[in-house]
């Protein structure tokens, strides 16, 4: 599911409804139409909020992440001039109920937006939060929660995204290959080696799509991948390495072959502190 687009139907939907130009979205609408269950009794640790003003939230029964994802696609939306948020970021993150609102205000032609979305399919699959000047790959972290899902971590933003938001869509609407390619990659421990010389060529393609696909949607222009050849001291040995933070869960990994996630990667112990956290929540060893 395209996030992005299925709020935009949902603004649209509840305009026409609506008297007057303000929308209200309350936050199971928004959940309702994201197929989500963000609503929770798990407390919210305001210190992974680095704004002063939100370090007094107390959020005790939404999720972060959904919050920050619904803040991100409003700005989006706001960068196109056709809506006016009537709430600010501050505001959002003392939402605490499912009945919560935020109110919009539409100030442009928000039908021409959402019929170019339509008729292009020109939709934007791209990390929803700013990412950091001087951001590298080595500085993104993802983990395979499941066969369709990920979690990303950059700096202090975190998000979860499925492969039909992030544009890794195959036939059927199921995962691409390039889906499959970057789980193997979590799999082998960001590694692929080749011996023969049909797969060599193949996986040379989809390396060149999968860094394609990962540049557009992060932000970064250049290759999240080592050379092919040996490179020392990140490879010893002609293969295809990515730079990226890239593991999986401890199920996922039984399920594709019953291999330990904390055997499979010696830089593990470099790793900083934040960032071993967020891996040893996702994988399941917090």
């Amino acid at each position: 599911m395209n996030y992005l687009k299925s709020l935009l139907e949902l603004i649209i939907q509840k305009y026409y409804i609506t008297d007057g130009e303000h929308v209200d979205l309350s936050l199971n609408e928004i959940a309702d139409a994201w197929q989500r269950n963000p609503f929770s009794n798990k407390s919210f640790n305001p210190a992974t909020i680095s704004t002063k003003e939100l370090l007094t939230a107390k959020i005790p029964h939404v999720e972060e992440a959904f919050l920050c994802d619904i803040w991100a696609y409003i700005k989006e939306f706001e960068k196109e001039e056709f809506i006016s948020s009537m709430t600010s970021s501050t505001i959002l993150y003392q939402l605490n109920n499912p009945e919560d609102k935020i109110r919009i205000k539409i100030i442009g032609d928000i039908e021409s937006y959402y019929q170019r979305i339509e008729k292009t399919g020109n939709i934007k699959y791209r990390f929803p939060h700013a990412i950091p000047a001087g951001t590298q790959w080595e500085n993104i972290h993802v983990v395979f929660q499941d066969e369709e899902t990920v979690a990303i971590k950059i700096g202090k933003n975190r998000h979860t995204a499925n492969y039909r938001e992030m544009g890794f869509i195959g036939k059927g609407k199921k995962e691409s290959i390039l889906w499959e390619f970057l789980k193997t990659l979590a799999f082998k421990n960001k590694e692929i080696t080749i011996k023969d010389s049909d797969s060599k060529l193949t996986y040379k393609k989809q390396k060149e799509l999968l860094s394609k696909k990962l540049k557009a949607y992060f932000g970064i222009e250049y290759d999240p991948f080592y050379p092919y050849e040996p490179c020392l001291p990140y490879k010893h040995q002609k293969s295809y390495k990515i730079k990226l933070g890239l593991l999986m869960t401890n199920e996922l990994y039984k399920k594709m072959g019953d291999r330990d996630p904390t055997t499979q990667n010696p830089k593990r112990q470099e790793i900083e502190k934040d960032d071993d956290i967020f891996y040893k929540e996702q994988i399941g060893e917090a």
